[in-house]
């Protein structure tokens, strides 16, 4: 093929040649099934002994085109690259796929089969068997510089992308018996496999449990602001977490005993400072490891991370935390914010936090929980009920109050003075229509989301009111 010509490939094996990637494939994929079946209509044959080698230091040469058996236990074509008479094994290289594999040479058959086959009526092989050329090219990607350094995980995720796979093919440079570099893209939307891996290289970001609007679930709090902000986990999802986190626990200590521990800081400040990042953070109160993001930081030691699974926050040295591999970062985060319904758009005073915080501890953290809606950031607007007694946490908060001490529970509901004496009347609240336009006065703010108005034109006929009811 000469430069600047287009066709498909199906890529069968990528390997890493540094510094270069290499891919190999097939532009005839016909031919490659025709040779294959060849092979697979003589393997009875192979099975019961023609062609095997008897005579390893004579009859096995490097070069040699033979057959040989692959992990899968199907004969392929093969070239010798190297012959090891002690352990009784070859290193071949399969010809119209492109990987190499140590096979025994008891899994090897010749192609030249001895004369004494013919008492067999064993018909001979394919005429090109041997002669054919190989079926897998060799390639060099091209611009494969845009996705920084070789690594394992860059050869993991570009093999995940193309193998087994059609793509488009154009070469570059002319072939040469060493190097042929081209340009691959995918034939459903042209875009390039570079520019693909590139996408798929970027800094993965955590992916919370998605709970679905409408459903009820059982959930323990694992960590909780107010009632305005609080973490769950899901009960089902227990056991999961906590082989998650013995993984977890498992990887940063093995970093740590490759030397890369504390005296160096694994990220940079301009990392640092971004925020936003994923990693594996020490939490100071128990000395283990958790996955986490890091939500700020003060240089030149002071990085805040929010421990993903749990919803919790922290102040740590940069020494302390430790960047995460990509399959620990697959699992999505087990901690989901919510907010209670009614609590949302409320300032919560110290005395309400200590209520709420009572109350979860009064029920061992666990809840039944039902999702009412999708808020902004992956927040959820949420009922919670006693798992025994399936009332209402809401109505709890809202409707007691708590005696003397924040903590002892003792919930009654409070004596409401009534401001409008018997024979009084409540105004009606006046009528406002849709897009209507009127001057008021805000007279209470909680919140931008809460906050109370009266209506300019409404105010002297308050005040009379008011008059009224205070003769």
């Amino acid at each position: 093929m000469a430069a600047q010509q287009t066709s498909s490939l199906f890529v069968t094996y990528v390997s890493v040649e540094s510094p270069f990637f290499v891919i190999y494939g097939q532009t005839d994929k016909g031919a490659v099934e025709n040779i294959n079946q060849c092979i697979k209509s003589y393997t009875p044959h192979f099975e019961v002994g023609v062609g095997k080698v008897t005579s390893p230091q004579q009859q096995l040469t490097v070069g040699l085109i033979c057959v040989g058996k692959y992990v899968d236990q199907v004969y392929y074509r093969v070239k010798i690259l190297s012959i090891n008479l002690a352990a009784q094994e070859v290193e071949g290289f399969f010809i119209d796929f492109g990987n190499t594999a140590t096979i025994k040479v008891s899994d090897l058959r010749l192609v030249a089969l001895p004369k004494a086959s013919n008492f067999l009526n064993v018909k001979p092989l394919c005429s090109k068997f041997a002669t054919q050329k190989s079926m897998a090219h060799r390639c060099h990607l091209a611009n494969l510089d845009q996705a920084g350094p070789w690594s394992k995980e860059v050869r993991t995720e570009l093999e995940a992308i193309v193998a087994n796979r059609v793509l488009n093919m154009k070469i570059l440079t002319s072939p040469m018996k060493t190097k042929r570099t081209v340009t691959l893209s995918f034939v459903e939307d042209n875009r390039s496999v570079v520019d693909v891996l590139v996408q798929q290289l970027k800094p993965l970001m955590f992916e919370s449990v998605h709970i679905p609007k409408g459903h009820n679930v059982e959930v323990i709090i694992s960590h909780a602001l107010n009632a305005a902000r609080f973490f769950v986990q899901l009960t089902s999802n227990q056991a999961g977490l906590d082989a998650l986190m013995a993984e977890v626990q498992s990887h940063c200590e093995a970093e740590l005993a490759k030397g890369a521990g504390r005296a160096a800081v694994p990220f940079s400040e301009d990392e640092l400072i971004n925020g936003n990042l994923p990693c594996c953070a020490l939490y100071p109160e128990d000395g283990r490891w958790y996955r986490a993001i890091v939500s700020d930081f003060v240089p030149p030691a002071s990085v805040t991370v929010r421990y993903v699974d749990y919803g919790n926050e922290s102040v740590v040295s940069p020494t302390d935390i430790l960047p995460i591999p990509r399959h620990l970062m697959k699992v999505r985060t087990q901690a989901v914010e919510c907010s209670l319904a009614g609590q949302s758009s409320r300032r919560q005073s110290e005395i309400e936090e200590a209520q709420f915080e009572a109350l979860l501890e009064a029920h061992n953290y666990q809840f039944l929980m039902s999702i009412k809606m999708h808020l902004v950031g992956s927040v959820l607007l949420v009922e919670l009920w006693e798992q025994e007694s399936k009332n209402s946490v809401r109505s709890i908060l809202e409707g007691n109050s708590v005696l003397e001490c924040p903590k002892c529970l003792a919930f009654t509901k409070p004596k409401l003075l009534d401001p409008y004496p018997a024979g009084g009347r409540v105004p009606s609240l006046p009528a406002l229509g849709a897009l209507e336009s009127r001057l008021v006065s805000v007279t209470h703010y909680e919140s931008p989301l809460s906050f109370f108005v009266q209506l300019r034109d409404s105010h002297d006929s308050f005040l009379e009111f008011m008059k009224a009811k205070t003769k």
